[in-house]
């Protein structure tokens, strides 16, 4: 991961390790991508873009502000890439299952009105 104001990602303190970027707090090495020391040290313009992105449909959709809140919730305490894949995959699934669910009761109530 290479370094510098271009870069995907920025990373405060970080080293390599077996070709991926660490960052040791007190003799732990934890793999790490800081995107608030990304704002304070100069992140990518492509990180800006989604992040204003992001906002934007948060301010255009406030219901869903409660379900980001939840995302960076979880997402705050997981350093490891894959593990943050796998957490949103999670809460993605949930919702597909909750909006399936949703889809279903209104599917009923249409064929419960076509029938009258």
């Amino acid at each position: 991961m290479a370094g510098g104001p271009d870069s995907s990602f920025c990373v405060r303190n970080r080293r390599r390790k077996k070709g991926k970027d660490v960052i040791d707090d007190q003799g732990v090495a934890m793999y790490y991508d800081d995107f608030a020391a990304c704002r304070e040290t100069g992140e990518s313009r492509d990180i800006q873009e989604l992040i204003q992105q992001r906002d934007k449909l948060l301010s255009d959709n406030p219901d869903l502000v409660k379900t980001q809140e939840e995302i960076d919730r979880m997402l705050s305490t997981t350093f490891d890439p894959v593990l943050r894949l796998e957490i949103l995959f999670m809460l993605i699934s949930d919702k597909i299952d909750e909006m399936r669910s949703i889809f279903e009761e209104v599917l009923d109530l249409a064929r419960h009105v076509a029938a009258e």
